[in-house]
């Protein structure tokens, strides 16, 4: 095949100044809307979120589900002023910011600057810059490490020099620090250099060895650790998501169609808005690249599902959104009987109306179930409101910090380890992972508060920690969205510890 002819490096063509508006006002509208607008409306946090925040009281060089630079990230916006959930969340914006501008480089590597800013216009249409961005978890989090990765591979593909071969390592061992999935990109790359001729010769360039030794140094720590961890996080990788009779089959399937969906959709709106405003899309037939890039990271995501026999979650496929974007603005050109000069601020304000129409549905769709009795918890509750009650029930039988929470419905309590000042270890009975016998022993010998929201939820305290007190303190958290408001009936349940006798009778 022939690669598109690049745009050398050094080229001094200017960003015309009506994408670069296009860009900023893109740009202005999601960090507001998705950023600023989520500030406003959600009181909770994703589970995922939760498991980060808990693992970054010690930093270590791996954590029992991934590896550590995720967590040590979302642990240093812990330690910045005192409104955790209001951290989070604006670092769900920088990542979509920070992978905006590696989009912009990468494409620059292969075409205009026109191309380029059409590439981060696409982007930020898509869920993965939106609705995703609020769910701060480790795709998220790998998605400006993946682009980095792919920017950096590119470079040294063009250049295939000894610098650009030694960002290459860096970059693709920061991305491996934060998640493994990073592999299907590495794979997607192999393939575009064996495929492309011209390629071909970066296996044999010293910056190849260069970007090797960088990628084994710094990833070698990690290494060490697993190996003395008996290689617990990939085992966990590959095992924790298998799935297995026909409903696990059918599972895998929706999965696997919602997640492609969730990355198609972005360029599919364009396409859309682009006929509306009058656009013609004309393909590019010069080169593979736009469908290995594009298609690469789903092909080897699914043939490792089947290696595994795991089930491809949906959220797998956020990191995957940068490259749909980069593949569609080098393999298509618009022709328009509009002005060239407007075709720009078309895209800027299309983009922008699209951000706000989906946060639109994403607030609609909370209001509606909020305003039913349903709150979707994971968002709406006053996980503030229910830390309070955590450490009163505590404080009633018990002086000296809190020193374990146990958890029976993770997204009730997903954010309430945000508000605790103790960070208290905590033991989740509705994940095996989190509710190992040795957590459970450790957890009863200190003593705990338990958070449970029905029947099912007691009697799993009840197993767990036989010695939990009979009577549960019983407490309504509200939750609250566009000025409508629920409450969940929520049970705390004192759990003594072991060496304390008649401690569940009521303190004077």
């Amino acid at each position: 095949m022939t690669l598109l002819a690049p745009t050398p490096l050094t080229s001094a063509e200017p960003l015309p100044g009506a994408w670069r508006d296009a860009i900023v006002l893109a740009l202005a509208v999601q960090f507001a809307v998705w950023g600023l607008g989520s500030i406003l409306f959600l009181t909770n946090l994703h589970y995922d979120t939760l498991e980060l925040i808990y693992w970054g009281r010690d930093w270590t060089l791996g954590y029992g589900k991934h590896p550590p630079l995720g967590t040590w990230i979302v642990d240093l916006t812990q330690r910045i002023g005192a409104l955790p959930i209001v951290s989070v969340l604006v670092l769900g914006q920088l990542t979509v910011s920070v992978s905006a501008a590696l989009i912009w480089l990468t494409v620059r590597l292969m075409a205009s600057p026109r191309a380029a800013a059409f590439a981060v216009i696409v982007y930020l249409a898509s869920p993965a810059s939106t609705y995703f961005s609020v769910q701060v978890n480790h795709n998220s989090l790998l998605m400006p490490f993946w682009c980095a990765t792919l920017y950096c591979a590119m470079r040294f593909f063009i250049r295939q020099d000894r610098i650009s071969g030694a960002w290459m390592g860096l970059a693709a061992a920061l991305a491996m620090l934060v998640k493994y999935e990073v592999v299907f990109l590495f794979g997607t790359l192999f393939v575009l250099a064996v495929t492309e001729q011209k390629f071909r010769s970066v296996f044999r360039c010293q910056g190849a060895w260069i970007g090797l030794f960088v990628f084994s140094i710094v990833l070698g720590p990690h290494i060490w650790w697993l190996v003395s961890h008996d290689w617990s996080v990939l085992i966990y990788a590959v095992d924790a998501m298998r799935t297995s009779g026909w409903y696990g089959l059918l599972k895998t399937a929706n999965d696997v169609v919602v997640g492609q969906a969730a990355l198609l959709i972005g360029p599919v709106l364009i396409y859309v808005i682009g006929r509306w405003i009058g656009v013609r899309f004309i393909h590019r037939d010069a080169s593979w690249l736009p469908l290995i890039l594009a298609f690469g990271p789903s092909a080897f995501m699914l043939l490792g599902a089947l290696l595994t026999q795991q089930d491809p979650r949906q959220g797998w496929t956020i990191p995957f959104a940068p490259n749909i974007a980069i593949a569609v603005a080098i393999a298509f050109t618009v022709e328009t009987t509009r002005p060239q000069d407007s075709l720009p601020s078309v895209w800027g304000y299309r983009a922008a109306l699209l951000s706000v129409a989906q946060f639109i549905l994403f607030v609609g769709f909370l209001m509606g179930r909020d305003a039913f009795g349903h709150p979707v918890i994971a968002y709406e509750l006053q996980s503030r409101k229910l830390a309070e009650m955590v450490t009163e029930a505590w404080e009633d039988h018990h002086e000296g910090p809190l020193r374990c929470l146990v958890i029976a419905q993770g997204s009730v309590a997903a954010s309430v380890v945000l508000w605790l000042d103790d960070r208290p270890n905590f033991v989740d009975l509705s994940s095996n992972y989190w509710a190992r016998l040795e957590q459970i022993q450790s957890c009863g010998s200190v003593g705990a508060v338990a958070i449970s929201t029905g029947a099912a939820d007691d009697i799993k305290i009840r197993r767990a920690f036989p010695n939990s007190c009979p009577d549960a303190k019983r407490v309504m958290i509200p939750t609250h969205f566009g000025g409508l408001s629920s409450r969940v009936p929520v049970s705390l349940t004192y759990v003594p510890p072991l060496a304390e006798k008649g401690a569940c009778a009521e303190r004077d």
